[in-house]
């Protein structure tokens, strides 16, 4: 077992047939906790993400919650400053990956705070994150259900491209 597991039950780990998601039609059976383990390489920024994709398809705002908000901006277009975001987030307004919301640089890394949490009828075999250069890319831990599934073993590096720099997070 892996750190971060919760109790198996009697019938089964705790999530889809135990108590911490319901089943059916009343609630996602599964929820993906994204952690930050570690702060990004750029020396201001912390994460700069253009797009957020589950199993090939853009995440709805209905399934995710950022539990850190945005702290430098909701929503920047990469090249144009006249850009409407029209009040959506970076990551999910119609611009697609060449839009970005950014935060400060991260601190207090070593309590791994939940960054956000993406829910989910069904379940999820891969994560498409897209952070707009490698440089703003930390190193996340994925947990499906409260199961540590994927933990980084270190951020994404200094380099300033490809931009945008997507990345999959196989599940």
């Amino acid at each position: 077992m892996m750190g971060g597991e919760e109790a198996t039950g009697p019938t089964g780990p705790t999530g889809p047939t135990g108590p911490t998601g319901p089943t059916g039609p009343t609630g996602p059976a599964y929820t993906y906790d994204i952690h930050l383990v570690s702060a990004t390489e750029h020396i201001n920024h912390g994460s700069v993400i253009s797009e957020i994709k589950v199993n090939g398809s853009r995440v709805s705002k209905d399934k995710i919650t950022f539990h850190i908000p945005p702290t430098m901006y909701d929503c920047n277009h990469d090249t144009d400053t006249s850009y409407d975001c029209e009040g959506e987030m970076g990551y999910m307004d119609s611009g697609g990956p060449i839009t970005m919301s950014a935060w400060n640089k991260h601190v207090n890394i070593d309590t791994e705070p939940k960054f956000f949490t993406i829910t989910s009828n069904t379940k999820i075999n891969t994560i498409e994150i897209t952070w707009h250069r490698p440089t703003y890319g930390p190193a996340i831990m994925i947990k499906e259900n409260g199961i540590e599934v994927h933990r980084d073993s270190a951020n994404h590096g200094s380099a300033g491209s490809p931009s945008p720099y997507p990345v999959t997070y196989t599940i």
